[in-house]
């Protein structure tokens, strides 16, 4: 009886762990599907650059595993003398702390201070527009892109030449592998839409939002 109840949790169980799987696949597709629609007409080389970060590093790195996996060795072993470099490299591209300390120290270094700066230049009634912000955003945004893009690449393209080489595969690790880069996709939609469609709507409302700076003192006369 107990190896009835124990077969009938498992079945339970593994339906379950399928039925969720199938919704996270769904989610993701749905959302690649509207980051893609978003960008084809008129960001066809973004799309172009995202599927060419992630197509080099899959091609790579499917290969290196797929010798590593025959050998039964490390993947960066596979280099020869140059083991460390590709040690190195594959850290860098796939150590998402220190991506994101990175991308944080060059939006903190390259925003904060003009933030400041125009508080503080408003306090006498001087203060102006900050300058590059959105050129840093879109270059910190940017990287975080390409990161995921080439994360999901070396995963992808590891699992894949494990496989090739007859080792079972791990669904966790092809879901992970397509949530980095669809986030990649999802991502640069984002980045397009508030570097497109927000200054829109600044538009529309920035000559109210001037003239409640004015009223308080904050905007002096150089926002012209």
């Amino acid at each position: 009886m107990s190896e009835i109840i124990s077969s009938v949790g498992d079945f339970v169980v593994s339906h379950e762990q399928l039925l969720g799987r199938m919704f996270a696949v769904s989610a993701l597709t749905f959302a690649l599907y509207r980051a893609l629609w978003q960008l084809k007409d008129n960001h066809p080389r973004e799309i172009y650059a995202i599927w060419y970060v992630f197509s080099l590093f899959f091609v790579i790195f499917s290969g290196l595993s797929y010798v590593a996996t025959i050998k039964q060795i490390q993947v960066t072993s596979v280099c020869g003398e140059y083991a460390s470099t590709c040690k190195t490299l594959l850290s860098y591209l796939v150590n998402v702390q220190e991506e994101l300390t990175l991308v944080s120290g060059l939006l903190a270094i390259g925003i904060i201070p003009q933030l400041l700066t125009y508080f503080l230049s408003g306090l006498s009634g001087s203060a102006s527009k900050p300058m590059f912000v959105w050129h840093i955003e879109q270059f910190a945004v940017w990287s975080l892109i390409k990161f995921g893009a080439g994360f999901g690449g070396v995963t992808m393209g590891i699992a894949i030449g494990q496989f090739a080489a007859d080792k079972p595969p791990v669904f966790d690790v092809y879901f992970g592998a397509a949530m980095f880069v669809f986030g990649a996709f999802y991502l640069a939609a984002l980045e397009t839409w508030l570097r497109e469609g927000l200054p829109t709507l600044w538009r529309r409302h920035e000559a109210h939002l001037w003239m409640l700076l004015n009223r308080h003192g904050f905007a002096g006369g150089s926002n012209s």
